[in-house]
């Protein structure tokens, strides 16, 4: 066998491997994504429905609210309001969620939330809230 054969053969030439997309992502990897903080946690939202409006939590610290009704993908909330709003036990020193989306914490502040604003939030009596520069 001719000796670039070989080398070919055994792996021993400088031609450089790729890396490949199933290598860096299998099960079990411990490999890290660098553009990723290590403290980073995916995005949850939760959606509850009150007999007064559709509310959305997402665990970034808002929380959506949307008319009682089904709705399709693209609809806009009637009302962006912040997780303070909802009250101190559910609410991080970060203005995020504190709490898991499934909490029995984050249902017993979402309703008492709803029961107080959500008629208003639907009807548009209290603005847009975050979003209050939405046209």
């Amino acid at each position: 066998m001719h000796l670039q054969a070989r080398r070919e053969v055994f792996g021993l030439t400088k031609r450089r491997r790729e890396r490949t997309v199933e290598s860096a992502c299998c099960a079990g990897s411990r490999f890290r994504d660098p553009q990723r903080p290590a403290d980073w946690i995916p995005l949850a939202r939760r959606s509850f429905r009150t007999a007064d409006a559709l509310i959305v939590v997402s665990s970034e610290g808002y929380f959506d609210v949307f008319p009682p009704v089904d709705r399709s993908a693209n609809d806009k909330p009637t009302y962006r309001g912040v997780i303070a709003e909802l009250g101190s036990t559910v609410r991080s020193s970060d203005d995020k969620l504190s709490v898991r989306p499934e909490s029995a914490a984050l249902d017993a502040a979402v309703a008492t939330w709803s029961r107080n604003h959500g008629a208003a939030a639907v009807r548009g009596e209290m603005g847009f809230g975050r979003n209050d520069s939405k046209n």
